[in-house]
């Protein structure tokens, strides 16, 4: 059983930024693929939070932001890619990676098309006012 959950971790892993880094190159957008490639190599340490929002009693969105940036948080991880969320992260200097949901993730790695239309959805949608990093 070990075995997989560490093939179920790497799969969350490896597809958002495979979807993230192959939706960005299929739609052309060359700026997004520059400050992608211009980000990258910037090593500095940081602290990051894993925010899920399947939970009762989650603060508000703006409020959440406020105390991330309030504690000095520069990354973050979204289990999933709630919208008010993405929303609030815009002009804040945060780094955001989106997870792919358990659920979604056969439908998504079993069609181009719906790995697309969800990357359109929940990264293109959002970006570059959020900066979402994969």
């Amino acid at each position: 059983m070990a075995g997989f959950s560490l093939s179920l971790t790497l799969l969350l892993v490896i597809v958002p930024v495979t979807l993230l880094l192959t939706a960005f190159s299929v739609s052309a957008q060359g700026k997004i693929v520059a400050e992608i490639k211009q980000n990258q190599g910037r090593d500095e340490p940081y602290v990051g939070v894993n925010i899920g929002t399947d939970v009762s009693n989650l603060v508000s969105p703006s409020d959440l932001v406020s105390l991330l940036q309030l504690q000095k948080i520069t990354h973050v991880r979204l289990y999933d890619a709630d919208p008010g969320l993405l929303k609030a992260l815009a002009h804040t200097k945060i780094r955001v990676i989106i997870g792919v949901p358990n659920n979604q993730l056969i439908a998504i790695g079993a069609s181009s098309t719906t790995a697309a239309a969800w990357v359109k959805r929940n990264v293109a949608a959002y970006y570059p006012q959020t900066l979402v990093i994969a």
